[in-house]
Order: C-alpha cells, then structure tokens, then sequence
C-alpha cells in the first residue's frame, strides 16, 4: 500500500503542475509535501513504526479530495469584492509604521522580562513555558499590562506589514530606516520567542512572495534553505535548559513522527471527545456555546500538549488530519479537505489575479500548506487566521470613496 500510495501521489503531483504549472499552487504543494515525507519515511532507517494501510487510505481521501476542490477553481472564477482592489490604503499604512516598531519595542522588553522571571537561568525557555502556560489557559505567573497585550497581538502581525511594504505597495525601499528599523525588530522579536512554528510561518512567507513575484533564483532558493533550518533549529536549540542534540532524532521527531502518531489515532485511540462531536476543529466556539449550554466544558487539552504518544518517541502533534478525524470520522476527513481544497483554490485565484489581498493571506497562511504533515493550524487557531484576514483587507479599505474602480495591477495574469 506504501508504494501504489506514493506513486498515485507523484501521479496527482504531475497532472496538478501540469494544470496549473505552478509549483506554490495548493495541490502541488499538498501532493508534493505528503510524496516526499512518504519517500523519506519508507526508505530510511528511522526506527518508528510501520504504518498502516487506513493510514496510507485516509491520506489518499485526503490529497485527492484537496487535489479537485482546489483546482476546479482554475475553471471556475469566483468574483472579487470591487472594494478590495487597487492599492493598500496608503494613509493607514503610514501610521502603522511607527505604532508596529513602538509596539514590537514593548513586546521585546515584555518577552525579556518574562522569560527571565520563569527561567532566570534560560530566558528562551522561559519564554517557552510562559507561551505553553497562556495556550493551555492556565494562570500567568508574570502580570502583563494591557498596553502590553495589545502591543503583542500587533507584533504578531508585524510581518505581514513588512511584506506589504516591501512588496505589494513599494512606497518605501528595503533601505530607508524605517523599514530597516522594522525588520532588526521583527527578527529579533521572532528568535526571542523560540517558537519553531511561527518561525516557519515568517520564513515560508517571504519565500512564497518571492516565487510569487518571481524574485527567486536557484541561488537564492539553496540560501533560504539554509536559513530556514538554521532558524529551526535555532528555536530549538535556544530553549532547550540541558542535553545534547541530534539532528536525525530532532528531524525524526518533528518531520516523521506526526505520522505514526496519527496512524495511532486511526487504530483506535480515539477516545478524545470530552463534550460533543466538533470539540478539537470548532475549540473556537467554546466560549459563545458556553454561554447556552454552561454545561459545555470542551476539550480540556484542544492542543495536545498533553496527549502524548510513543511511537516510540513521544509525540503530541498529529498532522493536519487529526481534529476532523476525532470529532467527524473518515467523514471528517473528505469534508475538511474538500472544504479547505475550496478556500485554498478560492484563495490562490484571487492571488494569481494580483489582488493584494490576497497575496497577502496567500503568503501568510503558505505555511500552512506545507506543515500539514505537522498539524492543523487553520482551525485549531482559527482566531488568528480570522484575524489575519481581517487585518490584511482593513489593510485595503479606503476611507476616501472615489468614484470609478481603481486600477488593479497584476503580478501574473498567466492563470
């Protein structure tokens, strides 16, 4: 089953470029990413468990089903809001410089201070059991002001405004201050944080831009490369207090892993649901069901950081697939990707016509694709993925109205 399910993914893989002849399109991605971990995973010596043939069957539902509802979009046009097109609103934009590098100057001194009040020895790690404290919706130790707060949900977009400036609205060069000023700060803000996943998000975002305005050489694709794994295990490394490191068991660990630890899930470790069917993928909606039923309590751990599995090393994330499996079932599985294969399609159309909105959520959620063998972060932090869609079409909103369609530029118009 391993080998038919690898070569029906390279089989999709081709047919998909071949449709679409773009190698950032969301099929080519999905089938590109999940053949390769496959190959990886089938022909190395890594020590975990074999898998199953309901895993390699639940993995093909889920590729082919992406696979048609992301390109039928190419057939398909789906029209764009006339209010979005055109150029970001260059006034907004403006006042969002200065109030992001005050904003992210708060949060470096906020993240010092924490870090080293929960690890005066390791401020990384700190950092780290701080993050793990506030996801998990435990008590925070160290008080934070609400400037301090709001300072740290801007910071956390601050990249996205960065990418706007650098590529989308182009008023400003990579070599004015402010702009140098905001990219020492955002990466600086990023290392202190440690955070291997938003890390991720950051690098795959200014790599996808680059492909998008075709400002990447071959030159350039072996340098991000190389950044990207420095980076990665950067955020590793920094938080870890004691102990040596292994690449292969830190690349088994978070490349291969997730895979066995589903297929686990898949062979009847599916006790999960505390309260109703829909507790993992709508976490979100919790609080406002709470507020019908009290008796409602919702997954006591939604993000697995307690839900461990040996397979044989311990593990606790579960690829993409695992929330809709748990809640929904093999059902779960084609209703998700056929939905997320929507979006995606939806999404990479309006990118593909030059919309900057959609650029922008394109780059920022690119991540996403490419770490579905890792976990699902669309849903399970479906706030923040509504916040950035939220904050990228403000980003376009003009408060002047003016009458006529203002012109739209695209980067590619080859669809």
């Amino acid at each position: 089953m391993n080998i038919i399910t690898i070569v029906l993914l390279f089989s999709m893989l081709i047919v998909s470029y071949k449709l679409t002849r773009n190698f950032i399109h969301p099929a080519v991605i999905t089938n590109a990413v999940w053949a390769i971990i496959l190959i990886i995973y089938n022909f190395t010596n890594h020590g975990l468990f074999d898998l199953s043939d309901k895993f390699y069957f639940v993995l093909l539902l889920w590729t082919f089903t992406f696979t048609i509802s992301s390109i039928v979009f190419k057939y398909v046009k789906v029209p764009f809001p006339s209010g979005l097109k055109g150029s970001p609103n260059t006034n907004l934009v403006k006042w969002l410089i200065p109030i992001t590098i005050i904003c992210l100057c708060l949060s470096i001194i906020s993240l010092i201070q924490k870090g080293l009040y929960y690890n005066p020895e390791n401020l990384f790690a700190g950092i780290r059991t701080a993050s793990i404290s506030d996801l998990n919706g435990e008590k925070m130790l160290f008080n934070i002001p609400f400037y301090i707060s709001v300072s740290n949900k801007v910071s956390n977009f601050a990249f996205i405004l960065l990418i706007l400036l650098l590529f989308i609205d182009k008023t400003y060069k990579i070599t004015d201050f402010k702009i140098i000023t905001l990219l020492v700060l955002i990466v600086f803000y990023y290392i202190l944080r440690s955070n291997k996943t938003v890390m991720a998000q950051i690098l795959l975002s200014f790599f996808c831009i680059l492909c998008i305005c075709k400002k990447l050489t071959l030159k350039k694709t072996a340098l991000f490369i190389a950044i990207f794994f420095i980076f990665m295990m950067l955020s590793h490394l920094l938080r870890r207090n004691t102990g040596g490191f292994n690449f292969i068991n830190f690349m088994t660990t978070y490349l291969l892993a997730p895979l066995p630890a589903f297929d686990s899930v898949l062979s009847g470790n599916t006790q999960f649901i505390h309260s109703f069917n829909g507790e993992y993928t709508f976490r979100f909606l919790v609080p406002f069901l709470q507020f019908i039923d009290p008796n409602i309590a919702g997954n006591p751990d939604p993000f697995n950081l307690y839900n461990w599995t040996k397979t044989p090393i311990n593990i606790n994330v579960y690829t993409i697939m695992f929330s809709y499996y748990v809640d929904f079932g093999i059902f779960g599985i084609f209703l998700f990707a056929a939905i997320l294969g929507t979006f995606w399609g939806i999404l990479y159309q309006y990118m593909k016509f030059g919309h900057g909105v959609g650029i922008l959520i394109y780059v920022a959620f690119f991540y996403m694709l490419i770490f579905q063998f890792f976990s699902d972060s669309f849903f399970q932090f479906f706030f923040v993925t509504l916040t950035i869609i939220l904050l990228v079409i403000a980003l376009f909103i003009k408060i002047n109205i003016k009458s006529g369609e203002p012109k739209t530029e695209s980067i590619d118009n080859n669809y």
